[in-house]
């Protein structure tokens, strides 16, 4: 038999690459870490290259963009300067947006981006406050705010896709100018790092770091890494392989009830007492509510072993 999943997975891991960047890229001008943005223009060729899982995303996203883009003019919009390429020279900083949508009326050019995003996300992000929730979404407001320095604009719009139902939603963006004066000075301390060959001090090592920072083989934050022991133990490598099948379901499970208690259900709920109860129907499922009070105290110094299973 073909092993079709097999060639799909080799194609995809052709498509993998590492190119060379020589400016700073709107982007990723977003990023918290300003270490790892001077290591993208001084040592691009050793990033760790995406898996093939992630590589998936990103074709992906470039799926859902050019669907978006084909809907957006079969919906009679106007399309201008698509993928149209931006420098700010004093800054050393580009980019590329997705085009510019015109408004029939007036005539007005705005920048806009496409950003397809899990269902989980998708429904958290509503407004440009709400791009603060992820660390990955923070980008998108710093990218979107190049664009319309560079143009003159005063106003931009994401076009948010659902990846799992196709649905779009909008989001216009004010020009913001302190935010764009932290931006370029953050691009001002790159260049300066890259011209004189030095490196930013790092930042506090988190997950963040290990999962998704393609510089951390040479960046080697102050954490220790130990040789790994190996447990022979039957019983509890099979609670573990349990736990990773239903890791996946427990997540969307609990991502879908912080969702449906924060944004469906709290907000029609007026503020109550202390031993005030209530409860109703959902369908055929009954929602309990309760409200309660939690004493506030100081939390004393302390160490201990964090525990992260898997990954």
């Amino acid at each position: 038999m073909i092993d079709i999943v097999e060639k799909l997975d080799t194609l995809t891991e052709s498509q993998i690459k590492v190119f060379p960047c020589h400016t700073n890229r709107a982007s990723s001008i977003g990023d918290g870490c300003v270490r790892k943005l001077v290591y993208y223009r001084t040592n691009w060729q050793d990033a760790k290259k995406p898996s093939v899982g992630l590589q998936r995303i990103f074709n992906l996203g470039n799926e859902f963009e050019k669907i978006t883009v084909m809907r957006l003019m079969q919906a009679g919009l106007q399309i201008i300067r698509a993928q149209e390429p931006l420098n700010l020279p004093e800054y050393e900083l580009t980019g590329h947006p997705d085009g510019f949508l015109v408004d029939p009326e007036t005539k007005e050019e705005y920048p806009f981006d496409i950003k397809s995003m899990s269902p989980f996300v998708f429904v958290k992000v509503n407004s440009e406050f709400d791009f603060e929730k992820f660390s990955w979404t923070k980008k998108y407001i710093a990218q979107l705010m190049v664009y319309m320095h560079a143009t003159g604009k005063e106003k931009g719009v994401f076009i948010m896709v659902n990846k799992s139902t196709g649905q779009e939603k909008v989001i216009w963006i004010s020009y913001n100018a302190e935010l764009v004066k932290e931006i370029f000075e953050k691009c001002e301390s790159i260049n300066s790092h890259v011209k004189a060959k030095t490196l930013p001090e790092r930042i506090s090592y988190c997950d963040e770091c290990s999962e998704y920072c393609p510089f951390l083989h040479i960046c080697m934050p102050d954490v220790k890494f130990e040789t790994p022991e190996f447990i022979v133990d039957a019983e509890l490598e099979s609670m573990i392989n349990r736990m990773n099948e239903i890791k996946p379901i427990a997540k969307e499970y609990k991502e879908l009830e912080e969702t449906i208690k924060d944004e469906r259900i709290k907000p029609c709920l007026a503020e109550g007492k202390v031993g005030d109860r209530r409860s109703m129907f959902i369908g055929t499922t009954e929602v309990k509510m309760s409200w309660t009070s939690k004493k506030g105290y100081e939390v004393k110094p302390t160490s201990f072993w964090t525990i992260k299973i898997g990954g």
